[in-house]
């Protein structure tokens, strides 16, 4: 039998989620199943497939690229040009530009402001130009502004205190402005003549007016796009037929349905369905054809009861259609005392703290452990340290200022880009892990946890509590306070932390990839179109 499979998740910078869901089932599939054979299907859209991606894999599949993803959202007419300028009691000036390593510089060179001055720019939402849930009105983003005059210079940072007028508040490494920002008068010498310069660092987008040109621009762009992408499916369609695939397991980031072969999916949540403002406008849209694939497919594989409840009371599919497989454990396992050393070195951290893993995104309720781990700190002497450990979301800049403006920067330690061999090895050295998520579908690192013997905070809503079990503590996420109780818990009750500890091998026992590749390729050898 052969089968084609999405092969999304292998061209994306990911390392967790749904990768390793595709992996943990291609690899058992290939043990348990040898006489069935996978084909990738790739759109070139997401660039070639990674070769760190596929080392993951103990096989070789063949690959097919073709662009096949359907049209999102419209084809605005965008431009990266913020055009800067200078507006000086009222008058527009010119800027000179010069490129540097890390952004590019405007200047201005002439008399002194004598009644105000604004920068000004481009300005546009992110949410419209961008896949990111950001709806602020942003023009540039800069890190310094610098005045010269003959007797001296002045260097300003982003963070001034002074810049108020047309900006947003400071973020890491810079500070938007809104399209028309004041450059205080107050900042200019008594001089004549001045230079004065700012350093641009973040790109954006900057959406162009909507107009009647626009509008008919996009008709024809979508028309032709949809033209060329029907062609490619056809093409495709009869190529796997040729080599004898029969069936398509569609994936989160190629959903589509190939002709000539029955369609299956993975179902992961239908959180952008249940609650879209923790998604961009782009995310949103996208996840309209994950639910025609719903729609469509002829099964559906679900990481969960919850998962299974959310399609079929939010899509509308026969639960006849749906089978809840649960998934199994990632990459993440237990390490030895030494490994755990090694990696608390590596990463300046002590013994005695507390993990979280996840995107720093808000769904993932960062801001409320934060906020609850600081009250929580308060209460107990000698507090853990609370390790947080994600790639950086949207939303990452708003959890860095909490943490500066509670004062935490000692005691709350964020890293990104952590390898699997060292994410088991923080897992591991952990007293637990707090993972307090507003909503999953499944929820991956409670089981990383409870596979690496580890006890677990977590939330008493939707799948997470039904794979911690007994080897948990349940908390409301959306309540401060419960949070925080929970923390004093599971820190100040050794007792506690060894009985849950001592639950989570058998917790973890219950998600087993070979019996999930089973169940799954039983019903695929069953499915013709």
């Amino acid at each position: 039998m052969i089968i084609a499979y999405d092969a999304g998740a292998f061209q994306q910078s990911i390392s967790g989620g749904i990768f390793n869901v595709s992996v943990g089932f291609l690899n058992a599939a290939a043990r348990i199943a040898p006489d069935v054979e996978f084909v990738f299907v790739a759109d070139p859209f997401f660039g070639e497939v990674r070769p760190e991606a596929m080392a993951a894999l103990t096989f070789t599949p063949r690959i097919i690229y073709r662009s096949v993803l359907k049209p999102a959202g419209s084809f605005p007419l965008l431009t990266d040009k913020e055009r800067v300028r200078f507006e000086i009691d009222g008058e527009a000036k010119r800027t000179t530009a010069t490129a540097t390593s890390d952004g590019l510089w405007h200047h201005y060179e002439g008399a002194t402001p004598r009644h105000a001055m604004y920068l000004c720019s481009r300005q546009s939402r992110p949410c419209d130009t961008l896949n990111l849930p950001d709806s602020r009105n942003l023009g540039v983003a800069f890190d310094k502004i610098v005045i010269e005059w003959e007797k001296g210079s002045q260097e300003y940072s982003f963070d001034d205190a002074r810049f108020v007028k047309g900006y947003h508040h400071a973020e890491a490494a810079w500070r938007w402005t809104d399209g028309r920002a004041e450059i205080p008068f107050e900042l200019f010498p008594r001089a004549d003549r001045i230079r004065i310069g700012v350093h641009i660092r973040q790109k954006l987008r900057y959406r162009l007016a909507d107009g009647r040109f626009d509008r008919r621009f996009d008709a024809v762009a979508r028309a032709a796009a949809e033209q060329r992408r029907a062609s490619n499916l056809n093409l495709l369609g009869r190529e796997l037929r040729e080599m004898g695939a029969t069936v398509y397991f569609a994936n989160h980031f190629i959903p589509i349905a190939i002709p000539g072969l029955a369609l299956a999916s993975w179902a992961h949540d239908v959180i952008p369905i249940l609650f879209p403002n923790f998604f961009g406008k782009d995310a949103v849209e996208n996840f309209t054809n994950v639910v025609d694939v719903f729609k469509r497919a002829d099964h559906i594989f679900c990481n969960s009861d919850t998962t299974r409840n959310d399609v079929i009371d939010n899509v509308g599919v026969a639960a006849e259609r749906l089978t809840t497989t649960w998934i199994g454990p990632g990459a993440i396992g237990p390490r030895p005392s030494s490994t755990v050393d090694a990696a608390l070195s590596k990463f300046l951290l002590r013994r005695n703290y507390i993990l979280n893993v996840g995107t720093l995104e808000p769904r993932k309720n960062h801001l409320r452990l934060v906020q609850a781990y600081d009250e929580f700190r308060r209460s107990v002497d000698d507090a853990p340290m609370l390790v947080i450990v994600g790639s950086h979301g949207w939303g990452y800049d708003e959890l860095m200022r909490l943490i500066a403006n509670r004062g935490l920067s000692e005691h709350v330690k964020v890293l990104s880009g952590v390898d699997n061999e060292d994410l088991s090895a923080l897992y591991s050295g952990a007293m637990f892990v707090a993972y307090p998520s507003v909503y999953e579908g499944f929820g991956m690192p409670v089981l990383e946890a409870l596979a690496c013997g580890v006890p677990v905070l977590t939330s008493q809503e939707t799948s997470m509590q039904d794979i911690a079990q007994n080897a948990a503590v349940l908390v409301d996420p959306l309540s401060v306070s419960s949070i925080a109780n929970g923390l004093f818990s599971l820190t100040t009750d050794s007792a506690l932390r060894a009985r849950l500890a001592a639950n989570a091998p058998k917790a973890a026992s219950r998600f087993d990839w070979d019996r999930v590749a089973g169940t799954i390729i039983d019903v695929l050898k069953g499915m013709r179109r």
